[in-house]
């Protein structure tokens, strides 16, 4: 559909954008590896609204949240331990 969806979901954190507030509580602060559920989240609870553009993609050369030793990006600087405490960590601090 090439309308934009105003319900709940995802934005990736790969391909997006937000309003700049400067607002403390919409700022991440549970690593990199979730850090895309929880701007959504937190821009979902402050605005209660999010838009998604179904007609834009983000084409991805490996799985995104999988950890990988030679991808790059989040995955080399954390290590696969660090990597793994961080994704699991996450989730729990903001719920």
């Amino acid at each position: 559909s090439s309308k934009p969806r105003k319900s709940l979901g995802l934005i990736y954190g790969a391909f997006f954008g937000f309003i700049c507030r400067h607002e403390p509580s919409l700022h991440t602060e549970f690593g990199q590896v979730k850090d895309d559920l929880e701007r959504t989240l937190r821009f979902w609870d402050r605005d209660r609204v999010v838009l998604r553009f179904y007609q834009y993609a983000v084409k991805k050369t490996s799985r995104p949240g999988r950890f990988s030793s030679v991808k790059g990006g989040i995955s080399a600087g954390l290590g696969r331990a660090g990597h793994h405490a961080e994704a699991g960590g996450a989730p729990r601090g903001f719920a």
